[in-house]
């Protein structure tokens, strides 16, 4: 499915695949994501990095996680 999802992280750009955490999921953090306004847009979702996926050694620099080709779109992201 198509969803506008507001994004400002630096490393952001059309045509990446990224993770993303759909409105219901729960962030390890206890974070619920749902729909939401972000500077006047609305907002489906969140675009993950990996500290907020809780992986271990993310890194400290700001960014979303950017995933290479062997990942497909639409795939459960496990790690």
């Amino acid at each position: 499915e198509t969803l506008q999802i507001v994004c400002g992280a630096p490393n952001v750009a059309e045509g990446q695949k990224v993770v993303v955490a759909k409105p219901g999921a729960v962030m390890p953090s206890g974070l619920k994501i749902k729909p939401t306004e972000l500077r006047g847009v609305p907002s489906n979702g969140m675009i993950c990095s990996q500290k907020e996926l809780g992986l271990p050694n993310a890194p400290k620099e700001k960014g979303i996680y950017v995933l290479d080709d062997s990942y497909s779109a639409g795939e459960e992201f496990i790690f």
